[in-house]
C-alpha cells in the first residue's frame, strides 16, 4: 500500500509505533540475586507465618533447587505450586526457577476438578504443596512433594549448574485462564518476556526499594507473581497476609503491614476507605475498566495508576502513571515492553487511523509464547507478520514481527493515551442493542447514595425465552431505593424498585435500553479468586429466579397499566389500539407491543399509522423499543422526516445513457419517444430474476389475479376505474426491456388502457384456466403487463382478471391495488402513494452501507449446498413444478419470538442436521420495507427481496438464546433487507462463481383471499395457479391455518421430486414440535440436536 493510499491518522500511528521496545535476555532469577548481593540482609518477605531477608530467601530456594534437581527436574519441566498465601510460596517459586523448571501458581480455592485439568495439562514430574495443602496435592498428582520449616532449612550442598541451565527464551511460568471451549488454557511466559516487562514498566508502576507491596492477588491471577518478581528485583519487601486476613479484614491488615503498593481490581479497591490506610503510597487498579468513580474516590490522598494487560504478555502492558485529573485514570496509558496497534475488529488486516475504535494488538518483547499444547488456539490469539507490519509506512521501515490479539476494544485519544472501550467478545445485546456494562455502572453510579457497589449484568430468568434482560446488583448502605422484597426465602437477594428520582436521573443519563430493568441488593458482592466482579455468579443467580418471582416488581409498582404522560406517548398509545383492536385503556406505556399481540406484520402497520400522525418509525424501531414509552423516545417529526427523504433524490439513469435505451427500443415493439417516458428504473435483483430468467428458461414471467364481481357491475363505470387506477400507479403501467446487458422497467407517462370483454358459455373455472394458458402463449413478453379482462356469462355473472408481473407487486400491495381499484369504482380517490421510482432511489442511496451490513454479516462464510443432499432428480424431462403439503398443530412459542423466526430457525435445525454442519446458511423471504419512507407500508411495487440467513447452531447454549439470535438478525437488517441477493453474493462473500440461495424460508401471516363487496355482491381476490409457472427457489413456506400450521414444499422436478419433498416435511415437521417443546421447557440446543440425530434423505428413499 502506497502511503498515498493510506488513510489520515495512520501517519501519528506509525510514528508512535515507529520502534519496537528492546528485549531483555536474561533470567529472573539472576536479577533477584543482584539484590541478594546488593542488601543481603534487608527484608524481602514479611507473611503472616513467618519473615526472610534477601539472604534467606536466597539461601531456602537454593537448597529446594538442589532438591529438585536432585529429584530429576530438568530444563523445559513444569512444575505445579500448591500453596496457600504463604511465606513459603516465594520461595517455592525461586527454588523452581533456579533449578531450571517452570512453574505454575494453583489457587487451592478452586474446585479440584478444575485443578486437575490444569495439572493433567501441565503433565507434572512432581508437585510443591505447603504442609497444610498436602492432601490437596495428593488428590491432583500421586507424587508430592511438601515444601516448608520441616524439609528446608539444614545445610545442604549447592550445585553451580543450577544457575546455568536456563536460558532467557526457557519458559519461567504458566497462567491459566478461562477458555471459551471451558477447558482453562494455559498462557506460557518466558524468562525474556517477564525481565522484559519489569524492565520496562517497574519505575512506572511506583516501585521502589522501600516499598512494601501487598500481596493480595490470588494465586490464579498472573499479577502476583509480577509482584513477588518486581519487589524483589527492585528491592523491596512482599508483604503477604493469609487467606483470612486477606478476604475478612483487608484494611486493617494492611494497616498492620505497613503496606504502601497495592494492586487491586476497582472492585475491591471500592471496598477500602483512603482514609484508613495511610501508609498506602501508590494504588495500581487493573483487570477491569476505572470508572471516574473509583478514581475521585481515591484522587488526592494515593499516586492512582491504571494498568492493562492480557495475561498472554506478562501480567501488564499498558501504564497510565501521568493523570493529572481524576477524569484522565480511565485511561490505560501507553505501552511498555509493548508497542500498541488499533485495527478492524473483524479483519487484523485492516490497520485503523488514529482514534478509530478497534480490536487493541501488542507487539513487543513482552508477548508471550501462546497457548500450552494448543498450537490452533495460538495461532488465532498470535498472528505473525501481517502485510501492513511488513510493508512500513511513512518512512517507518517494515518489520517483520509477532502480534497478539487481545480481543479489546480500545482507541487512542488525542494525548496519545489509549483508552479501553471494552471486549469486542462479550458485550451484551439488550433488545438488539449492543450495551458496554462499564458505561451503565458509571451513569448508575452517579444515581446511587455514596458507598454503593455496583454491577450492571445480563440476565436471564429461569423459563424465559426473552431476550437478556438488563440487572443492577446493588451492595448499599443506605436503603434509599425502597421498597424492597425478598424474592425468595432461602436468599439474602432482595428485589429493589428504583423510587421516581432514580428513575427519571437514569433516564436523564441513559437511553431506554440501557437501564436495568430489574434492581437486586445483596449482602457482598461475589468475587472471582482473583479479585475481580464474579459476574458469571451473578448471571447464575438472576438465572435462579422464575419469571413469576421477579413479577413482583410489576405487582408491586401497580397492577393497572400506566397511563401516558406525554402527548406523544398518547398518540402512540391511540395509534396501538388502531392496529391492536384493543381498547387503548388496556395499554399501558410499558407493554410490549408484541406482548399484546403484535407480529412483524402488526409493526408495519404501526409504522404507517404513525406516518399517518406525523412519526417517522421503521419495524426496526418497533422491534427494539416494543413499549410507547421507549417509542416515544425515538420518533422523529414528519418535517424531519422530509428532510431526510429530500436528500436522497440521485439519478438512476445519466441523461446520455437513457437517450441510448431510448434509441435502441425497437419501435415496433413499444412505439416510445424521450417525451413520453416518466422512468426508466433500473430492477431489483429479484425482479431481474422474475423477467430475466423467466424469459431465458421460456418460463411464465405473469401472473393473473381474479375476483368476482356478480352480474350488477357497471361495466363502462368500472372501465373508467381501472383508468384511474393506471393513472395513479405509474409501475402499473411498465415495460421490462433489455439494454445493455440487464432489463429496465419503462414507465410511459401514460398508457392506452388495455381493457376487454371476453363473452364466455362455458364455467368461469374452465373460461379462466383457457384464456390464461392462451394469453400465456401469445403474450409479447416486451408490450406492457397490465391488462384488466372481464369473463361474463349469464350464469354466473362477471369475473375480473388482471394480468400482472410479479415485478410490479408483492403480497402487501396486492391488497392496495385492488382496494384501490374497488374504492374508484365507489367513487372514491385513489390514494396517494409512495411511488416506485421513490422506492429505488431510497435503496440505491443506500446500497454502500447495506454493502458493509452484509459483508459484516458474512464474513469468512462458507456456502451450504443444500442440493447436494438430495436424491439425484431426472433432469431429461422438461420442469414440472409440485406443490407438496402437510398439518401440523401450530406451535406454542414463547411471547417474544415471530411465527416467522421460529419458523426460521427451525429450519436452520433441519439443515444443520442434514448437511451435518454447525453453520448453515439458506435463504428468506423478507418484504423489503423496512426502508425509512413514508407509507412505505403502502408502496405499490415488488419490494420483496430473498435474503441470507447464516446461523451457528455451536455459538448457542439454551434454544432461547438460539431462536432469538435468529431473530435479531432480521431486526438488526434495517435498511439492508432490500439489498438483492445476487449483490449479496457476488460483493460480501467468496463463494463459489455461481452460487445462489438454492433453499429459501418464507411464512406468509399476509391474508391474499381479501374479501370484496361489489354492488352486494362479494367474492375473493385469488390467483390463478398455473402449473407451467415454476419457482426460482426451493421454498419452504409455512402459514396459519386455523389451530394448524399449514407446511407446503414449492419446486420443481430439476430440483427434487415430490416422494423426497413429503419424505422432508416428515423429517421437517417433529423439528418444529421439538423446538417449541424445548422453548416451553429450557431445553439445551445440543440436547435437542442429539434428540433428532441426523437426516439422510437418500438412504430414506432407498427405504
Amino acid at each position: 500500500m502506497s502511503t498515498s493510499e493510506i488513510p489520515d491518522g495512520l501517519e501519528r500511528v506509525w510514528k508512535a509505533n515507529a520502534t519496537v521496545p528492546d528485549a531483555v535476555h536474561d533470567c529472573v532469577h539472576n536479577l533477584v540475586a543482584c539484590t541478594v548481593v546488593r542488601q543481603p540482609e534487608a527484608q524481602a518477605i514479611c507473611a503472616w507465618d513467618g519473615n526472610l531477608t534477601y539472604e534467606e530467601l536466597d539461601k531456602l530456594s537454593s537448597q529446594l533447587a538442589y532438591q529438585l534437581v536432585d529429584l530429576g527436574i530438568v530444563s523445559g519441566d513444569i512444575v505445579p505450586l500448591c500453596f496457600e498465601k504463604s511465606m513459603w510460596t516465594p520461595v517455592a517459586v525461586l527454588g523452581v526457577v533456579k533449578a531450571g523448571a517452570a512453574f505454575v501458581l494453583l489457587d487451592s480455592h478452586l474446585p479440584d476438578e478444575r485443578l486437575q485439568v490444569i495439572v493433567h495439562q501441565v503433565n507434572p514430574k512432581l508437585v510443591l504443596a505447603s504442609f497444610q495443602n498436602r492432601d490437596l496435592g495428593s488428590r491432583l498428582f500421586q507424587n508430592v512433594v511438601i515444601v516448608g520449616p520441616e524439609s528446608l532449612g539444614g545445610e545442604q550442598p549447592l550445585l553451580p549448574s543450577t544457575y546455568r541451565a536456563t536460558s532467557p527464551s526457557s519458559v519461567v511460568y504458566i497462567v491459566f485462564t478461562s477458555g471459551s471451549t471451558g477447558v482453562p488454557k494455559g498462557c506460557v511466559i518466558t524468562h525474556q518476556n517477564l525481565c522484559s516487562a519489569l524492565h520496562h514498566q517497574i519505575i512506572s508502576l511506583g516501585f521502589e526499594p522501600t516499598s512494601r507491596v501487598f500481596d493480595f492477588a490470588s494465586y490464579s491471577f498472573d499479577v502476583a507473581i509480577h509482584n513477588i518478581f518486581a519487589t524483589l528485583i527492585i528491592g523491596g519487601c512482599v508483604c503477604i497476609p493469609s487467606e483470612e486476613e486477606r478476604k475478612d479484614d483487608l484494611e486493617k491488615t494492611m494497616f498492620r503491614m505497613q503496606a504502601t503498593l497495592v494492586d487491586l481490581t476497582p472492585t475491591v479497591a471500592r471496598l477500602l476507605s483512603p482514609q484508613v490506610i495511610s501508609s498506602l503510597k501508590t494504588l495500581i487498579l487493573l483487570g477491569e475498566i476505572v470508572t471516574e468513580h473509583d478514581s475521585k474516590t481515591w484522587w488526592g490522598k494515593t499516586r492512582l495508576i491504571n494498568a492493562y494487560g492480557p495475561t498472554e504478555c506478562t501480567s501488564i502492558s499498558t501504564i497510565n502513571h501521568t493523570a493529572t485529573t481524576p477524569v484522565m485514570v480511565s485511561n490505560i496509558g501507553e505501552g511498555k515492553g509493548v508497542v500498541t496497534w488499533i485495527v478492524d475488529p473483524q479483519d487484523h488486516n485492516v490497520l485503523l487511523p488514529w482514534g478509530h475504535i478497534g480490536e487493541l494488538l501488542l507487539e513487543g518483547p513482552i508477548v508471550g509464547l501462546g497457548y500450552l499444547n494448543s498450537p490452533e488456539q495460538t495461532s488465532k490469539a498470535f498472528i505473525e507478520n501481517p502485510a501492513w507490519l511488513v510493508e512500513g509506512a511513512f518512512g517507518v521501515q517494515g518489520r517483520r514481527g509477532r502480534l497478539y490479539k487481545t480481543g479489546d476494544l480500545a482507541q487512542y485519544d488525542e494525548a496519545g493515551n489509549i483508552v479501553c472501550i471494552g471486549r469486542k467478545d462479550t458485550q451484551v445485546k439488550i433488545r438488539g442493542n449492543r450495551v458496554e456494562l462499564g458505561e451503565v455502572e458509571c451513569r448508575l453510579q452517579d444515581c446511587m447514595p455514596e458507598g454503593t457497589q455496583i454491577v450492571a449484568e445480563a440476565i436471564k430468568p429461569k423459563g424465559s425465552s426473552e431476550n437478556n434482560v438488563l440487572a443492577a446488583f446493588l451492595r448499599i448502605q443506605e436503603h434509599s431505593l425502597v421498597p424492597s422484597y425478598q424474592i425468595s426465602t432461602d436468599s439474602d437477594v432482595r428485589l429493589l424498585v428504583p423510587n421516581k428520582t432514580v428513575e427519571l436521573e437514569l433516564a436523564k443519563l441513559l437511553p431506554a435500553y440501557m437501564i436495568p430493568s430489574l434492581f437486586f441488593a445483596m449482602p457482598e458482592i461475589p468475587l472471582t479468586p482473583s479479585g475481580k466482579t464474579n459476574r458469571k455468579l451473578l448471571r447464575e443467580i438472576g438465572a435462579s429466579y422464575s419469571v413469576e418471582e421477579l413479577t413482583l416488581k410489576a405487582d408491586i409498582v401497580a397492577s393497572t397499566p400506566e397511563r401516558p404522560l406525554t402527548e406523544t406517548e398518547e398518540v402512540l398509545q391511540a395509534t396501538w389500539a388502531r392496529v391492536l383492536n384493543l381498547d387503548s385503556n388496556n395499554i399501558g406505556v410499558n407493554d410490549s407491543f408484541f406482548q399484546l399481540g403484535g407480529d412483524s406484520i402488526a409493526a408495519m402497520k404501526l409504522a404507517g399509522e404513525a406516518r399517518k400522525v406525523g412519526m417517522k418509525l421503521t419495524v426496526a424501531d418497533i422491534f427494539r423499543y416494543p413499549t410507547i414509552e421507549n417509542l416515544s423516545r425515538l420518533v422523529k417529526t414528519e418535517e424531519e422526516d422530509k428532510h431526510e427523504q429530500a436528500s436522497v433524490k440521485t439519478p438512476l439513469l445519466e441523461p446520455s445513457l437513457k437517450a441510448a435505451f431510448l434509441s435502441d427500443i425497437d419501435v415496433s415493439d413499444i412505439p416510445l419517444r424521450a417525451d413520453d417516458v416518466l422512468d426508466i428504473l433500473p430492477l431489483t435483483n429479484l425482479q431481474e430474476t422474475f423477467i430475466a430468467e423467466g424469459i431465458s428458461e421460456n418460463l411464465q414471467i405473469v401472473d393473473y389475479y381474479y375476483l368476482d364481481l356478480g352480474h350488477e357491475l357497471d361495466v363502462a363505470k368500472f372501465e373508467e376505474s381501472c383508468a384511474k387506477l393506471l393513472e395513479g400507479y405509474p409501475i402499473l403501467r411498465a415495460s421490462f426491456l433489455p439494454f445493455d446487458g440487464k432489463h429496465w422497467m419503462v414507465i410511459p407517462k401514460h398508457l392506452k388502457l388495455p381493457f376487454v370483454v371476453i363473452h364466455v358459455d362455458s364455467d368461469f373455472q374452465d373460461a379462466l384456466a383457457d384464456f390464461c394458458t392462451n394469453d400465456i402463449a401469445s403474450f409479447e413478453r416486451n408490450k406492457p403487463i397490465i391488462a384488466f379482462i372481464l369473463l361474463q356469462n349469464k350464469i354466473q355473472g362477471t369475473r375480473l382478471v388482471v394480468r400482472l408481473s410479479h415485478a410490479q407487486y408483492d403480497g402487501i400491495s396486492i391488497e392496495v391495488i385492488f382496494k384501490a381499484l374497488m374504492g374508484a369504482y365507489n367513487d372514491q380517490d385513489i390514494p396517494e402513494r409512495t411511488h416506485w421510482s421513490t422506492y429505488v432511489e431510497y435503496i440505491h442511496h443506500q446500497k454502500s452501507k447495506a454493502l458493509v451490513y452484509w459483508r459484516n454479516l458474512l464474513y469468512k462464510s462458507k456456502y451450504t449446498n443444500f442440493a447436494e443432499h438430495f436424491p439425484e432428480p431426472s433432469s431429461n424431462l422438461k420442469p414440472v413444478s409440485f406443490r407438496v403439503g402437510k398439518e401440523t398443530t401450530f406451535p406454542e412459542i414463547p411471547t417474544g419470538i415471530t411465527v416467522a423466526s421460529f419458523m426460521s430457525a427451525a429450519w436452520a435445525i433441519f439443515l444443520s442436521q442434514l448437511v451435518g454442519k454447525e453453520e448453515v446458511i439458506y435463504g428468506q423471504l423478507v418484504n423489503g420495507r423496512n426502508a425509512a419512507l413514508s407509507n412505505i407500508e403502502e408502496v405499490v411495487g415488488s419490494c420483496i427481496n430473498i435474503i441470507p440467513v447464516r446461523v451457528d447452531l455451536s455459538s448457542h447454549h439454551t434454544l432461547a438464546e438460539f431462536a432469538l439470535s435468529v431473530q435479531e438478525q432480521f431486526i438488526a437488517l434495517g435498511d439492508s433487507d432490500s439489498l438483492g441477493f445476487k449483490d449479496i453474493i457476488e460483493n460480501c462473500t467468496d463463494w463459489p462463481l455461481g452460487s445462489r440461495l438454492f433453499s429459501c424460508t418464507q411464512h406468509q401471516n399476509i391474508e391474499e383471499d381479501v374479501a370484496f363487496e361489489t354492488e352486494g355482491f362479494t367474492s375473493r381476490l385469488q390467483r390463478f395457479d398455473n402449473p407451467s409457472r415454476l419457482p426460482y427457489f426451493f421454498f419452504m413456506i409455512s402459514f396459519p391455518r386455523g389451530d394448524k400450521l399449514g407446511l407446503q414444499i414449492f419446486a420443481h422436478s430439476h430440483m427434487t421430486t415430490p416422494e423426497t419433498a413429503e419424505i422432508l416435511l416428515d423429517n421437517f415437521t417433529p423439528i418444529i414440535e421439538k423446538l417449541a417443546a424445548g422453548l416451553k421447557n429450557s431445553v439445551s440446543i445440543d440436547n435437542l440436536l442429539r434428540d433428532i440425530g441426523s437426516i439422510d434423505l437418500r438412504k430414506e428413499m432407498a427405504v
